[in-house]
Formats: structure tokens, sequence, C-alpha cells
């Protein structure tokens, strides 16, 4: 059977003319600006009377019963499709769970915010898979050395990142690439007070330059997988803490650019 697929994407990025709780680390992280642009991206894939969207969300975490309310209303406007959504687990995006409010026993939901994420996320879904036409997929793996540590367990370790690329059927120009590599995004650390996708939104550039052809990434099973030591005695990145809201913005570019460079040499060789 022919593999049918369709890509389309919108940003989620939260107005910053009301406070922004931002999750992952602490409470009370307010957002001072944005960086870049949050995303939901969705990948439509259909093989005969099967349907799936991929969705992958520039966010901490979305709540189960708010994920069934998603696939519930695609259910109803595309009957028999099912939906696997996974968010990237930024540490610099709103609060979506209710953790990183102002204190520990205030929720940081904005409510607002988060119906009308949720509408993104199922138009999106729906336009991806209207979207749909026959491909051939290319897929690749490889070990990437030196870039991830695991902070719970060292001596479990995953460094394999994962690319798969869906080409239209007659030519070998990608409609998309989807990546999947297991490391936190959390490259900021605490003390960034800016709303930004972290290392994936330069990793996705990079590859979407090279190909041109959009990115999908998710995070896949990161538990204790953060950036290694080599980055952090190798510079700047030993100093993350001491991030506060002054050339900040350069010190993001810089950080995540060196995690990007040493990861895309990976990367290039998959989707070429």
């Amino acid at each position: 059977m022919t593999l049918r697929t369709g890509y389309a994407q919108d940003t989620v990025t939260p107005a910053l003319d009301r406070p922004v709780y931002l999750a992952g680390f602490g409470q009370n992280r307010m957002a001072a600006s944005v960086h870049d642009d949050l995303f939901v991206r969705a990948l439509a894939l259909e093989r005969g009377k099967t349907r799936l969207i991929a969705v992958a969300l520039d966010l901490i975490g979305l709540g189960r019963h708010h994920c069934q309310e998603i696939e519930r209303r695609i259910d109803e406007a595309a009957p028999g499709t099912r939906l696997f959504l996974a968010c990237t687990h930024t540490h610099h995006g709103p609060d979506t769970i209710g953790f990183w409010g102002p204190d520990m026993t205030t929720s940081g939901v904005d409510y607002e915010y988060l119906s009308g994420l949720k509408d993104k996320i199922v138009a999106t879904a729906l336009a991806a898979l209207a979207e749909v036409q026959p491909v051939h997929m290319r897929h690749a793996s490889v070990q990437v050395a030196g870039v991830v540590k695991n902070a719970r367990d060292p001596e479990i370790l995953d460094e394999e990142l994962t690319c798969l690329q869906f080409c239209p059927a007659d030519t070998s120009v990608p409609l998309a690439t989807w990546l999947i590599y297991p490391c936190h995004p959390e490259v900021l650390w605490e003390h960034n007070p800016h709303i930004t996708s972290d290392y994936p939104d330069s990793l996705r550039r990079a590859v979407e330059a090279e190909s041109a052809a959009p990115c999908l990434f998710m995070s896949g099973a990161i538990g204790g997988m953060m950036l290694g030591t080599e980055y952090v005695e190798g510079g700047g990145l030993r100093d993350r803490h001491v991030y506060t809201t002054g050339p900040v913005k350069e010190e993001i570019k810089k950080e995540i650019q060196r995690v990007t460079d040493y990861i895309k040499e990976t990367v290039f060789p998959l989707i070429g």
C-alpha cells in the first residue's frame, strides 16, 4: 500500500500582554520576552485505512484529559484517526500543567491560552491530514557521542539520533523531516527569562535550511538525559546559572548554537 503524508504547523507562543509563568524549574519565573516562537507541528501519515497524526508541541507537557479532548475532537472530524502527541519538554515555555505559578500552591496556567492552544492543535493536525500525498520514506539513526549525560543514572546512556524523512513519490526532495533525540531542552537553565524552545529551534532551523523542508522534532525518552559535561567544562555553560536579563539573548544564541553545531554534523549525512 502507498504511504501518504501531509505536514502543517502553527505558532503557539503566548502573548506577553499578561503574566506568563515559565515551566520547568522553580516557581515564579516570569517571561520577559520571546527569543523564538513556540510551535505545534503535525505530520499526518496514511496507509490504506490507517491514519495517524504525529503532533510535536514546544511545551513542558500537557495533561492527559486535555490530550483526550484533542483526540476526541480530531476523531469527530476525521473518524478513526489515531493521534500521537508529544511535547518537547522545553523548560522555557508557559506553564501548561499547573506546577509553576507564583508559588508552590498556585497554578501558573493561563486557561484562556490553554483553550486557544487546544484549538490550534486540532486545526493544525487536521490541516496536515488534508495535505496528504504519496511519499516514500527513508530513515537512519546514528550515535551522537559526547553531547548528553544521564544525570540520574550515569550507567544508562542513550545517544541515538533517529531521522525519518518523507519525500514525494516522484522526487528525492523531502516533504518533511522527523527527528528524535533524547536530551532535555533546558540548555539555558533556570535563570533564562526568555520564551524559547531551546536547542530544538536551532536544530530544526539548521535542518530546514539544509533540506528546504520543515522539520518536526521530538525529544524521545529523555528521563535524566541532559547536556553533558563536555560543554559545561568547555565554556559558557559552566556559568549558565548566572544568566540574568542583560546580554542573555546573545548567550542563548551562542550556547544553543554550540550544541546544535555538534548535533547537526550527524544529522546532515542522514538527510542528504
